[in-house]
């Protein structure tokens, strides 16, 4: 398993919250599988009775930043929708990542999100309304929604909600009175089989995320998301992540270029198939891997690519920077667009990338980019 990295990003709201009055039930159907959750679409979608598919919401929920979930509409997906049951407590902060994160290549390759519309729902469950597929949530939609705008970058990115707590409290007490009357009789027909003769409905909060803008792919007009949680103010958040980078190394047959880090699992920073398919190479030419240099200090890399006919023949070579931490790739507008990388350097504690343009600093880079 990838595991998530503490790589975040506050961004405030470009649109403000929008109020609205709804006070009927609806009805959600959502699977189980790593958390509770449902999709309006998606990729490769699978029977229901069949193992989750290779690009379900479910992925959203893994806290693994190498899969993802893509809607499966024709087009970019805006208006496609998934619903992520969070829990009891009220979700204060939103943490995402945007795109498929399995490889710098695949993230390009496929969609992003721009803007999503965010709308919460106070869901209750009759203990047996869930089969083996699906879980019956009885849902009311939170008076307010919201709107934010994320990052084309890797990584999570973090945003606070701007609804308040104790109206959020309020709401939800309001609903577990009306859901207790309006569905007394269903809950006293589950209490009879109860031992104790009562019952409680379980709650969570649902979370509604709306596709609405994107960031196009540079290959696959699909639109993705790689991670989300929630959690209330003050709270530490998900607990793994690259917090020390020890090696950073090839593979010996040069399909892989690993980092070993304090996790018990390797972690990948490039694979060669992924990044050749991302590519969208023609028939007859396939990429290879080289690591170039390791900055003293293991943060940074520079990864050769060289594209080349299977036949052999002339070789096309480039250079790409990684920030190891957040397993990123750095393009190169953001170092000046230099057509040749060097190499790295360490004076005064700080440390220089090497271009045909001179030194960039890249301690100053990774504070510009907010890495």
């Amino acid at each position: 398993m990838t595991f998530l990295l503490r790589l975040s990003l506050i961004l405030f709201p470009m649109v403000s919250c929008t109020a609205q009055t709804d006070t009927a039930w609806g009805k959600l159907h959502l699977r189980s599988v790593t958390g509770l959750h449902a999709s309006s679409s998606e990729l490769e979608q699978p029977d229901p009775f069949d193992a989750p598919g290779p690009y379900g919401a479910h992925h959203l929920l893994d806290q693994d930043l190498s899969t993802a979930w893509s809607e499966g509409m024709e087009g970019p997906g805006l208006g496609e929708h998934v619903y992520l049951a969070v829990g009891d407590v009220f979700p204060e902060k939103l943490h995402i990542a945007n795109g498929y994160q399995k490889s710098p290549g695949v993230f390009e390759a496929n969609n992003r999100v721009k803007t999503l519309h965010v709308r919460l729902y106070a869901g209750f469950m009759i203990p047996g309304e869930a089969t083996e597929v699906e879980t019956v949530v009885r849902v009311r939609p939170f008076p307010q929604t919201h709107v934010i705008s994320l990052a084309d970058q890797t990584g999570v990115q973090e945003f606070s909600l701007p609804f308040r707590k104790e109206k959020a409290a309020a709401f939800v007490q309001e609903c577990r009175v009306d859901f207790l009357s309006e569905f007394a009789s269903e809950l006293e027909t589950v209490a009879a089989f109860s031992p104790t003769g009562e019952i409680q409905p379980e709650f969570h909060w649902i979370v509604q995320l709306e596709i609405k803008e994107i960031y196009p792919g540079t290959r696959w007009d699909d639109t993705c998301l790689s991670e989300v949680w929630a959690e209330e103010e003050g709270q530490a958040g998900k607990p793994l992540k690259i917090n020390e980078v020890r090696e950073v190394y090839a593979s010996d047959d040069g399909n892989f270029i690993y980092v070993k880090t304090n996790l018990p699992e390797q972690v990948i920073l490039v694979d060669r198939s992924v990044e050749e398919t991302g590519m969208g190479l023609p028939e007859g030419q396939s990429l290879a891997l080289a690591l170039m240099d390791v900055s003293p200090d293991r943060k940074w890399a520079l990864v050769n690519f060289m594209i080349g006919q299977e036949a052999g023949g002339r070789v096309e070579e480039t250079s790409r920077l990684y920030y190891v931490p957040a397993l990123r790739w750095v393009k190169p507008e953001a170092c000046g667009n230099p057509m040749g990388l060097y190499g790295f350097e360490e004076k005064d504690g700080r440390t220089f990338l090497i271009t045909d343009k001179g030194e960039t600093n890249l301690n100053l880079l990774r504070e510009q980019l907010n890495l």
